[in-house]
């Protein structure tokens, strides 16, 4: 007994521990669209982690990274705990070096006061990507999509996917720049990969939660197994597609050969 006892303090400690480790994905891109090179960091999926140690090593780690712009992609206050004021704390320490740009996830559009905290983020100068497009600088476009969640609740993927096309069909594209999409969903990227998309930043899936040897992701927020592209870079067509594991949980607390991800993206101008 007391062995058994022994190994289930340690399983916890370990998880615990990767709970609160953070990992850094890497990712570098080379295109003769952008004008420049440069590097976005993408934060996805902070349910506002109240801990403020795990919180640190986030800043210090954007901080050494130096960014061109941070994309936040969906899910920053989470539903079932909501504390926006851990986020937003968090979030003020970051505007002061770098511009941030946001959309929304579905957790948000659970929250009764989602308008206070959007003007919170407005007036951190934060720029929300509400179903819009805009040029960042020569040779880079960002497009934003509102989470379907936003319409209501029981929405098939079928009606989300009709949702994306809709708004995507009213979009405007250069296809001499390099066109961004942030979207919190990545379960679309046949739909994405049929405009002119070069890169699609995503997150949701939480990398599977967690991770089986060879099997790979576990469990998606949907409650489906074994879901496809939880994480990682994907390309369809001419779209790369990248899925953040998150940095946050939310109902699930517990992650397992999964540690907390911060995206970090290098846009290299081909000669």
């Amino acid at each position: 007994m007391y062995f058994i006892f022994l190994a289930l303090v340690l399983a916890g400690l370990l998880i615990y521990r990767e709970n609160q480790s953070l990992a850094l994905s890497h990712y570098q891109i080379k295109s003769k669209k952008i004008s420049r090179s440069l590097k976005i960091c993408q934060i996805s999926d902070f349910h506002n982690h109240d801990n403020e140690d795990f919180q640190e090593k986030v800043y210090r780690a954007i901080c050494q990274e130096d960014p061109d712009y941070i994309f936040l992609t969906g899910d920053l206050v989470d539903s079932r705990k909501t504390k926006p004021e851990v986020t937003l704390n968090f979030l003020k320490r970051l505007v002061v070096h770098y511009p941030c740009y946001y959309v929304t996830g579905n957790h948000e559009h659970r929250i009764k006061d989602l308008e206070k905290i959007h003007q919170a983020y407005r007036d951190l100068g934060i720029h929300i990507l509400d179903n819009e497009s805009l040029v960042l600088e020569e040779g880079l476009v960002l497009h934003g999509l509102q989470d379907p969640r936003s319409q209501g609740r029981g929405l098939s993927k079928k009606d989300m996917e009709n949702y994306y096309r809709k708004l995507l069909d009213q979009a405007s594209f250069d296809p001499q720049a390099y066109q961004v999409l942030l979207v919190h969903r990545p379960d679309f990227l046949s739909l994405f990969a049929s405009y002119p998309l070069d890169l699609v930043l995503a997150g949701h899936l939480h990398g599977g939660q967690i991770r089986l040897p060879i099997l790979g992701p576990l469990l998606s927020p949907y409650g489906e197994f074994f879901p496809q592209g939880a994480q990682g870079m994907q390309k369809l067509k001419e779209t790369r597609q990248i899925t953040s594991r998150g940095l946050g949980n939310s109902s699930f607390p517990i992650r397992i050969n999964n540690p907390p991800d911060l995206v970090v993206v290098s846009l290299e101008k081909e000669k």
